[in-house]
């Protein structure tokens, strides 16, 4: 009998809104519900993309260059983690995925015709979310500064317009988006309300 194909649960938006804890988190509580799962995420996840993250932290790069570095570890993410996973009926839960090219290098001045080629060359070997929660708002500042850190809060409204952007064109019934906005809220009211979001697609 084929194994039934495990999901794929995106965490995505903005930083300093406490989705890496809340990815992390339903990890957490899909392994108590003896749902197999995996936290990966992006950039990093392999030893490659390691590498490429540690590149894109250290040195300020055009948001070309950045596109095709986080394309290449994506594609290498896809290969080594994500998509075995979901073929052996896995759930992956991946703090980012291809939004936060959409959102990120689209924010730097990236034209969207050049995100979403870049994005369609692979198309067909893309597993599609089953399910993908935008973070806005924030919760709180990060000890670590590079230069992606100095990038995104100097330019957070227009961050968050790309955010609402993404929503808009990706979200339907068989990949719905989520926005999540963390202003004012616990984590523990957050988390509940991804909960029951996940729920309906167990």
């Amino acid at each position: 009998m084929k194994t039934k194909k495990g999901k794929f649960i995106v965490f995505g938006g903005l930083d300093e809104t406490g989705k890496t804890t809340q990815s992390k988190r339903l990890a957490e509580w899909l392994m108590e519900q003896e749902i197999p799962v995996i936290w990966t995420k992006e950039p990093g996840g392999t030893p490659l993309g390691e590498k490429l993250k540690e590149i894109l932290v250290e040195n300020k790069v055009s948001a070309k260059t950045q596109l095709l570095l986080f394309q290449a570890a994506r594609e290498e993410h896809l290969e080594i983690v994500i998509r075995p996973a979901l073929e052996k009926g896995v759930w992956v839960v991946s703090d980012r995925f291809f939004e936060s090219s959409y959102i990120y290098q689209g924010g730097m001045g990236l034209k969207d015709r050049i995100i979403l080629e870049s994005h369609l060359l692979f198309k067909q070997d893309t597993p599609t979310p089953s399910l993908t929660f935008l973070f806005t708002g924030k919760v709180g500042d990060r000890k670590e500064q590079n230069v992606l850190d100095a990038f995104c809060r100097s330019n957070r409204p227009a961050l968050k317009e790309r955010v609402l952007q993404f929503a808009n064109l990706f979200d339907s019934e068989d990949s719905p988006h989520i926005l999540l906005d963390v202003t004012n809220r616990t984590e523990e009211a957050i988390f509940q309300e991804l909960i029951e979001e996940v729920k309906k697609r167990m």
